[in-house]
């Protein structure tokens, strides 16, 4: 009798390539913690335009590969501000961290390998191969703090058909890597609903939520003749935003961010998620043009709702957002 895959004996482990598409085995430092995590090939079935004589469709031949992943998880710091997910964090930011602060860069574009491991180990043991992000979710004001991101990647392969897969698909591997025998992952709980907001240099008292989305522009290349697979990465412009809701009140401080949002001036925001030394996660946002609010009147106390805003950075570029881990 088979034996069942259960979703709970799940391990991820996270590895930066050097080169796109070849595979960087995991060791006992590359484990990460997962809420959930998939990864799967999207193979398209060609089938010619030509008419045939017959109203029974005509069988097709495999089209050029595509594969996507996405990953949801805490908040977790690690050991020097580099957290288990260090290297979806990269995938982010296009930057490794230093002293535990990630900025933005222009100058390389990163890409990975996603491990996925599962009980029993006779069951398909998976890999994304030259894994890109495309983006990202942060949001304050939840019971435990979690984090959404998502991407494309060249391949998955896994261990039940690597013996039969072709050069490209090994990504330069020999044979598919057993899993690592202690796998070490760091990090204390985070309550997503401590720390603080400040927006326009005003501490926000009453914040409710905010959200911070990062679309990142980075996306593979599809049609490259002669390869069914995509032959690299390419960029175009990355999108940040920031919105957030709040209790209103008739401070001086919410009349100023309103203010703000009408004459559509650049301002900045913080946003810091846990008050534990530690496990803080600080991101930064400069440049924001806040669209004009709404006023939510379903709770017995009025909302105000400013919707997701671009930020623009400071003109020099690559500083839209920062993130600091401490």
């Amino acid at each position: 009798m088979p034996n069942f895959v259960f979703s709970r004996l799940e391990r991820l482990y996270l590895t930066l390539e050097s080169t796109y598409g070849q595979a960087v085995a995991p060791g006992n430092d590359n484990a990460c913690r997962l809420i959930k995590a998939s990864m799967d090939n999207e193979i398209p079935t060609l089938v010619r335009r030509d008419k045939f004589g017959s109203f029974t469709p005509p069988s097709g031949v495999r089209g050029r590969v595509r594969a996507k992943w996405n990953y949801e998880g805490s908040l977790v710091n690690g050991s020097g501000g580099v957290p288990d997910a260090d290297v979806l964090w990269q995938l982010l930011f296009s930057n490794a961290s230093s002293g535990g602060v990630y900025t933005l860069s222009k100058a390389s574009t990163v890409s990975a390998n996603l491990w996925d491991y599962r009980d029993p180990s006779t069951a398909a043991q998976r890999v994304a191969l030259g894994a890109v992000m495309s983006s990202a979710t942060i949001n304050l004001g939840q019971d435990i703090a979690e984090w959404q991101c998502e991407g494309e990647a060249m391949y998955v392969n896994n261990s039940l058909f690597f013996s039969t897969s072709d050069t490209t698909q090994k990504g330069g591997l020999v044979s598919f890597p057993a899993e690592p025998g202690s796998p070490v992952t760091h990090g204390g709980i985070i309550a997503g609903f401590t720390g603080s907001l400040t927006v326009d240099g005003i501490t926000l008292a009453t914040i409710r939520t905010a959200t911070i989305k990062v679309e990142t522009g980075v996306a593979l290349v599809h049609d490259t003749f002669g390869t069914y697979y995509s032959t690299g990465i390419e960029r175009g412009t990355r999108k940040v935003t920031f919105g957030f809701n709040m209790y209103e009140d008739d401070s001086s401080g919410q009349e100023t961010i309103y203010a703000a949002a009408e004459s559509k001036a650049l301002i900045n925001a913080s946003c810091q998620i846990g008050t534990v030394t530690g496990s803080i996660f600080t991101f930064a946002l400069t440049g924001i043009q806040l669209d004009a609010p709404t006023r939510d009147d379903s709770q017995l106390r009025f909302a105000v709702v400013y919707p997701d805003a671009t930020a623009h950075g400071s003109g020099v570029g690559e500083d839209e957002l920062t993130l600091t881990v401490s």
